[in-house]
């Protein structure tokens, strides 16, 4: 009984403080970490290929393809889906989380009292295919460092070779152990 006490109690305080969630969580409440934020916003430029577009009305594409790097934090296309009237994009970051120190991506602006403000540009995406910009329909930002943008399906032959997306938005921090 005190073995399976110690086992339990050993799982949950390791998933609390040592697990990439677990640093997170305590990262982003500031508990023992010193967090800076290194830019904003951050920007990259890619190329979005048409082979991962899905094939298809209402179908998903889920690829975790890593796009580019900020420092030691990957970007990564999540997926993109066919909503039949447009198609949606989807990015995440592959924050770099260690005990001691890490780098990741955020949404949201960190304040001097703890609070949070969400970040978002109006201008944060730019499409463009066959030498002209493509006009983006919805847009959006979070949770976390999740962001995403869809094109009307009426501008898939513009698209359909692929197109260059510059992104412009997120915060990139940097943390330190206390």
């Amino acid at each position: 009984m005190v073995l399976t006490f110690i086992i339990i109690f050993s799982f949950f305080y390791y998933q609390f403080n040592f697990s990439k969630v677990g640093i997170y969580n305590k990262v982003s409440k500031q508990d023992g970490y010193v967090v800076t934020e290194i830019q904003k916003p951050i920007t990259f430029t890619t190329f979005i290929k048409p082979e991962w577009f899905p094939q298809g009305s209402n179908k998903e594409n889920k690829l975790n393809i890593e796009l580019a790097k900020i420092g030691r934090v990957g970007i990564k296309i999540e997926k993109i889906i066919d909503r039949g009237d447009d198609i949606y994009f989807s990015f995440d970051d592959i924050p770099y989380i260690k005990y001691k120190e890490g780098e990741y991506l955020s949404s949201y602006v960190m304040n001097e009292d703890g609070t949070f403000t969400s970040y978002s540009l109006v201008d944060a995406f730019t499409v463009i295919a066959s030498n002209s910009e493509v006009n983006i329909g919805q847009n959006g930002v979070g949770p976390d460092s999740k962001f995403g943008f869809c094109i009307s399906k009426n501008d898939f032959e513009t698209i359909k070779n692929g197109f260059t997306l510059v992104y412009k938005g997120s915060v990139y921090y940097k943390y330190t152990k206390n």
